[in-house]
């Protein structure tokens, strides 16, 4: 452990975390310092990294930890020392939330591009070439838009025993994005010091014509409180 966090590491996270008030706090405290990770460890964890996150075979990580490793000791011997590390220690659930990119819950839809119709979510798609059955009038009896919907292309996934699975995947011409309003609302509910401001403009009065700063400046927002 000693190799991997600096000294005063247990001194700045007792500071940064043993204050902080909760949801009010959004302050980082920076910290700069010279990391003394053998290089083979910052192999290691790239690796890892990417094994986790893009699901990278163990074949391939056998070779990748091998090539990261020349690539880093050739660079530490072209800079003459290890490089100064900047990083920020998330405090809340909004730098969490950046810091893994985690995106909230979307839904992609598929929109006519010419009489913009909804068609279903993407994941939906059956049909080979899908066009839009959409009947530009009420009357059943006219001709349907068929206009093209998009088209599929092929991806490659990983699969055990070191193999790979074709997938096709849906490309819609035109995309409708629809966030649920109970996700929307949840990651909403989870800003830094929320409800004090809630609370605070519950009753608050804006001047007539003033500027609005921020969704709970809004008429529809304070019938909703």
């Amino acid at each position: 452990m000693d190799q991997i966090f600096p000294a005063d590491y247990s001194q700045l996270t007792q500071n940064t975390f043993s204050t902080s008030p909760g949801l009010n706090s959004t302050s980082q405290k920076p910290y700069s310092g010279s990391q003394n990770l053998p290089p083979q460890d910052l192999g290691m964890i790239i690796s890892a990294i990417l094994s986790f996150r893009y699901n990278i075979t163990r074949r391939d990580s056998c070779i990748l930890n091998p090539t990261l490793n020349l690539l880093i000791k050739s660079s530490i011997s072209s800079t003459g020392g290890y490089p100064t590390l900047e990083f920020h220690i998330p405090q809340d659930l909004s730098t969490i939330f950046e810091h893994l990119q985690l995106e909230p819950v979307i839904q992609n839809y598929i929109c006519c591009p010419q009489c913009f119709f909804i068609n279903g979510l993407t994941e939906s798609v059956t049909t080979d070439q899908p066009h839009c059955q959409h009947h530009n009038d009420s009357n059943d009896h006219d001709p349907p838009c068929t206009q093209s919907l998009g088209k599929f292309i092929n991806l490659f996934e990983p699969c055990p025993q070191n193999t790979t699975n074709m997938k096709q995947n849906f490309i819609p011409t035109k995309h409708f994005i629809y966030q649920p309003i109970k996700n929307w609302l949840f990651r909403f509910l989870q800003r830094a010091g929320i409800m004090e401001v809630l609370h605070q403009n519950q009753h608050s009065q804006l001047p007539k014509g003033s500027p609005k700063c921020d969704i709970w400046d809004g008429l529809v927002w304070r019938c909703f409180t």
